[in-house]
């Protein structure tokens, strides 16, 4: 399920992102996250569903157990693309913070680094089912 999109951050290689996603954490249960990376080149086709023309630089996958457990709630992730053999796909910071007082829903800010060339650079944010199945749909609209 597609939890949302980032904003296009212009021309950097070290981009951090504005946009910030709630998600809830149940401590009992996999929950698993993948985050996929474009470099935006139409930008008038940004949020169309099919991304076929943007440069799509890689994706990292996690646990959302992973980036809470992790004593600074922070989690840096290689970019993998086993379609590009470029070394420097970058680096993907994911960070978590409790958001409720219950500690059941987290907010995560994201940022990127060592990108090979400055890159209008936008992320996709999907949760997954357990066959490891993306199910593209928009949370927050």
């Amino acid at each position: 399920m597609e939890l949302g999109r980032t904003e296009v951050i212009p021309e950097t290689i070290f981009p951090k992102f504005m946009k910030t996603f709630v998600v809830s954490y149940n401590f009992e249960k996999q929950q698993k996250l993948r985050f996929d990376v474009y470099d935006i080149d139409y930008f008038q086709d940004v949020m169309d569903k099919n991304l076929d023309k943007q440069d799509y630089i890689g994706y990292v996958e996690t646990d959302l157990h992973e980036i809470v457990c992790s004593p600074t709630q922070s989690i840096y992730k290689t970019i993998l693309n086993p379609h590009n053999k470029r070394r420097k796909n970058g680096t993907l910071i994911v960070k978590g913070s409790e958001f409720d007082i219950n500690s059941s829903k987290y907010v995560f800010r994201f940022s990127v680094r060592n990108i090979a060339s400055k890159a209008e650079l936008f992320l996709r944010v999907f949760t997954l089912n357990e066959n490891q199945v993306i199910f593209p749909r928009d949370f927050f609209n």
